[in-house]
Formats: structure tokens, sequence, C-alpha cells
């Protein structure tokens, strides 16, 4: 379990990530460039877009398909712990992905593993 917040539409799921998977960024939105005549670029930060990323944990088949139920739902509202403010934000954001790796099939249970997320705010 990792130490920081994760919630998607205020259901945590912090336990399920994978240790020393969780980081976040920060990029920045700019205006439109402008050029003046001497050549110089002109341009203003206008606000940063937080970026989440992380590992979820190997998870049978039915803990597998809730979370995926629940990260398909478009876009999600996502709580995390920003490690460059060193705050909990929570932002609208959605998710690029969600590639899935069969690790472990036997008689009574499959295990899914590989599940790299990345979450990007609007």
């Amino acid at each position: 379990m990792i130490p920081y917040t994760f919630e998607i539409n205020d259901v945590s799921f912090a336990s399920i990530v994978k240790k020393y998977s969780y980081s976040t960024d920060r990029i920045p939105v700019e205006s439109p460039r402008v050029t003046t005549m001497n050549g110089v670029d002109h341009v203003a930060i206008i606000r940063y877009r937080g970026v989440l990323s992380l590992e979820i944990n190997p998870q049978d088949e039915t803990s597998f398909n809730s979370f995926c139920a629940a990260v398909a739902a478009g876009v999600l509202k996502v709580k995390y712990r920003c490690l460059q403010t060193k705050t909990d934000v929570t932002q609208y954001m959605t998710v690029s992905g969600m590639p899935g790796t069969l690790a472990i099939q036997n008689a009574s249970r499959k295990v899914i593993d590989g599940l790299a997320l990345t979450f990007t705010e609007l």
C-alpha cells in the first residue's frame, strides 16, 4: 500500500496501488505564443495540468474487473497527492488505456497483472 491518497469518484483505491510506482507531474498550459519583430517569443503560463501515473498490484479477475469498471466511467474525479506541491488535490481527469496481462491461471482463480495507468487533468 502506498502512503498517498488515491481516490476515484470518492472511492479509495490506495490499497491496491503498487509500492514505489506512484508519480505525479505538472505540465504547464501556455497562452498562445507571440513572436515580436525582434524574434523574441512571448508566452505566459496560464495554469498547470496535473498528471498521475501509477501501477496496480496483481488482482484476481473479479477485483480487476470492478476496478476497470470504476476507471472506465469516462471523466473521473480523482483525488491524489501531488508530490510537487505536497498537497492533496482533486481534479477531473481522464485515463489513457488500461492494459492488463494474465499472470496466473489455475483451476480456482485467474490473476491479472501489469496494469499501469496514467491520469491526465482536463
